[in-house]
């Protein structure tokens, strides 16, 4: 891991086909840098927690994600096409975005209601991920108060996001 430059590294995904493999290399990597963001394959539903336990940030199951992703297209199959579009298009003009919220942005301190004022660019707000939690506040309710460390989850234009990211 150090040879392959684990100490210039934001991230690591690990997505062998051995669920034990994959927590032996979440384990090493989280041992050498603790602070590195781990993104671990689990192959069987009883790995996961093993994959936490480990030190992964995130635990992916692509058995688990298929079978979501069938029943969605089954019941809501527009929504699925629409996000497909939204997330995965070179052509389409919106896209969604993650924004950090840093600690000179305009928007600490801010209410939604007001952020969303101030957000003359036309980006929309969806949801905030406040910093330290692990839920995620969808649609948030005007009253909601962005700090430093937040995340905002939006949706608009390159342009807009752009002008954005420049605010937040």
């Amino acid at each position: 891991m150090k040879e392959a430059g684990l100490e210039r590294i934001k991230g690591l995904v690990t997505a062998t086909d051995s669920d034990a493999d994959n927590v032996y290399i979440t384990l090493s990597a989280k041992n050498l840098r603790n602070d590195i963001f781990v993104v671990a394959r689990a192959n069987i539903e009883s790995s996961e927690q093993k994959l936490l336990k480990a030190g992964a940030d995130r635990v992916i199951s692509p058995y688990s994600i298929g079978g979501r992703r069938l029943a969605s297209l089954l019941l809501r199959p527009t929504v699925v096409e629409f996000l497909d579009v939204v997330m995965h298009s070179t052509e389409i003009e919106l896209i969604m975005e993650e924004v950090a919220v840093h600690r000179n942005s305009p928007f600490v301190g801010a209410a939604m209601t007001d952020a969303r004022n101030r957000c003359m660019t036309g980006v929309n707000i969806l949801a905030i991920k406040k910093k330290g939690e692990n839920r995620m506040i969808a649609n948030p309710s005007p009253e909601i108060v962005i700090e430093s460390g937040d995340r905002l989850v939006v949706f608009g234009t390159r342009e807009q996001l752009k002008e954005l990211e420049g605010l937040a």
